[in-house]
């Protein structure tokens, strides 16, 4: 596989690095495919008039020089129809729904049926819904979704320590080509933001609050949190809202810098605290969970103060259970979004598909470290 083949030139790396030799020298002997970012250029107004058009079309576009990996969204009839190309073609894709595949606005007199869009999707390597719940696509929904196709393509091309490609897909006459431009993952510039804002969500909850007896509640509420509450105040990652009911704690984040590495210091803050000797049980902790995304920013008619709603800090909470005591986890979402906004104040490191809390779904899951941390 290409990850046998890049872990191998990982390691013929560090020998000829130990020999003093150039570090790069077998790299020819344990080649890599680089990870495709497929743009499409075509607008609507340009397209095909059917599905069988845009497939026949798409032909032309796709590689004969072996296997390649492709991330896409699929935004409109045309996005699919390239995909089943590309399929039919031995390729592996990955791709990024910006809504679930029931709101996809893909009406049958283009040909798709709700029956073809799931065939192609079910031959796909992977499939990102950015927003299941939305009823109907966004100017910031359609930005988050190909934000988190450039963000998962970084996070492949980092893995295999790969070239990234960024192919645009053209009309070229009767046909369709690929314009690429071959760029480091370094080198990769996100998309301009829209008007609306992504924010970063943070979910935690205290392990073993069920434990306390009725002379412990008090002692957990002033120092526990009030641990918590220092950490707020001495932070410079400060949330833009907070929330606590009971052992549980939200927190809005303008930045996911800003929810990494608040995130961080929180676990530290409870981690290296001696709970026992305040009188707690010695294995209180806490789980945390990131996750990001667009959300409605609300004045709550009831408490008449500014707050965050939406699909998306949903999500988050659904992955906190599942989060080991004392460590961080985050959504694959939140993993892409870092890795297409180049934030390096953390790692983001990959767990695998957990089945999240209260029937959710199954989601890739990161766990998240300091940026020092090896483990």
């Amino acid at each position: 596989s290409s990850g046998d083949v890049s872990a191998t030139r990982k390691q013929a790396r560090l020998l000829l690095n130990h020999l003093g030799e150039d570090s790069q020298a077998l790299d020819h002997c344990f080649p890599v495919p680089a990870i495709r970012v497929l743009r499409s250029a075509l607008r609507m107004a340009q397209a095909p008039k059917n599905y069988e058009e845009a497939r026949r079309q798409a032909e032309s576009a796709v590689p004969k020089d072996g296997k390649h990996f492709f991330y896409a969204c699929v935004l409109a009839y045309p996005d699919l129809a390239v995909m089943e190309a590309f399929l039919d073609g031995g390729h592996e894709v990955h791709v990024v729904l910006p809504v679930s595949p029931d709101g996809c606005p893909m009406p049958d007199e283009h040909g798709v049926s709700p029956e073809k869009l799931k065939a192609v999707l079910d031959r796909c390597a992977s499939v990102l819904v950015a927003s299941g719940l939305r009823a109907k696509s966004s100017v910031i929904n359609t930005q988050y979704s190909e934000w988190l196709r450039d963000g998962s393509a970084l996070l492949h091309a980092q893995s295999l320590d790969a070239e990234l490609v960024m192919e645009d897909l053209l009309r070229d006459g009767a046909g369709m080509r690929l314009a690429a431009a071959r760029i480091s993952p370094a080198g990769y510039k996100p998309p301009m933001a829209a008007k609306e804002r992504v924010r970063a969500i943070l979910f935690a909850d205290a392990v073993n609050f069920s434990r306390l007896n009725e002379d412990q509640v008090e002692t957990f509420s002033r120092d526990f949190l009030g641990a918590i509450a220092a950490v707020i105040q001495r932070s410079m990652h400060k949330p833009l809202l907070q929330k606590t009911w009971g052992d549980g704690l939200c927190f809005v984040f303008e930045t996911l810098s800003d929810a990494g590495q608040f995130a961080l210091e929180l676990r530290d803050r409870i981690v290296g605290t001696d709970w026992a000797a305040l009188g707690l049980p010695k294995e209180l902790s806490l789980r945390i969970a990131l996750h990001a995304g667009p959300v409605f920013e609300i004045m709550d008619p009831v408490t008449g103060r500014t707050d965050f709603t939406g699909v998306h800090v949903s999500r988050g909470a659904r992955i906190e259970p599942k989060t080991p005591p004392g460590q961080v986890y985050a959504s694959e979402n939140f993993a892409a979004m870092a890795a297409a906004q180049h934030v390096t104040d953390f790692r983001c490191e990959y767990v695998g598909q957990l089945p999240l809390a209260k029937g959710y779904g199954t989601f890739g899951t990161y766990h998240v470290t300091s940026r020092e941390c090896r483990l």
